[in-house]
């Protein structure tokens, strides 16, 4: 016997890939308000948004695509300028190299492993725990595919469109199976409020909202 809730939520999948493209470019804020419900489940308020996430989705929507800062800060390759001008160029992850097509990229002269991330997006990264083992003819291939898209038009997030898409390798920091958590600091107006912890890079990854004192946080 079939399953309904199955069938229905099959459906659901396929108008949202379906409508995605065509509510994007209908209206961008309509497409955040449908994408803030489905993941929250909560109607997005920015008239004015209350809520720590809705304040997010403004920025995303009409502050952060005319603030050329924030797409500096954005890229993987421009932030690493920006955050040495701060002085705080000795926390950085060792840079390898940069390069604009996967073809460029020295690959004997690589460590047995490091990272590879697009600078123009956030997740198209490649993590090369064994060079040797890596498919080079298909990660070109996914590179290549990766290089000609536009991050920040496919997400709604067009503080990535302006930003040079390229290559960026990085040193393997953490030991050789596991990525170490990430705790990121948020800061308003000079004052750490809130963290988010990544943990699971690259396997099973979770995130976690945290305030200063380490208690449960829903934004």
């Amino acid at each position: 016997m079939s399953n309904p809730n199955l069938k229905e939520n099959k459906l659901k999948r396929f108008f949202g890939v379906m409508l995605r493209k065509p509510i994007k470019a209908i209206s961008p804020t309509l497409y955040v308000k449908l994408q803030y419900r489905y993941i929250t489940h909560h109607k997005l308020h920015l008239s004015p948004p209350v809520r720590y996430t809705e304040k997010l989705q403004y920025l995303r929507l009409f502050v952060y695509p005319k603030w050329k800062e924030v797409s500096s800060c954005a890229g993987r390759a421009t932030v690493r300028s920006y955050v040495a001008e701060k002085g705080y160029g000795d926390a950085l992850i060792p840079c390898l190299g940069v390069y604009d097509s996967f073809q460029d990229i020295p690959w004997e002269e690589m460590p047995p492993r490091f990272v590879l991330k697009c600078t123009h997006a956030s997740g198209w990264n490649l993590l090369v725990r064994d060079k040797s083992k890596v498919d080079r003819k298909e990660e070109e291939k996914r590179f290549a595919s990766w290089l000609h898209r536009d991050y920040g038009k496919e997400t709604m997030e067009r503080h990535y469109s302006p930003i040079k898409p390229q290559i960026i390798a990085e040193e393997w920091i953490g030991d050789p199976d596991h990525l170490p958590v990430e705790y990121k600091i948020h800061v308003y107006n000079g004052k750490a409020k809130n963290l988010y912890v990544v943990t699971g890079r690259g396997e099973d990854i979770r995130y976690t909202e945290l305030t200063i004192e380490w208690e449960s946080f829903d934004g």
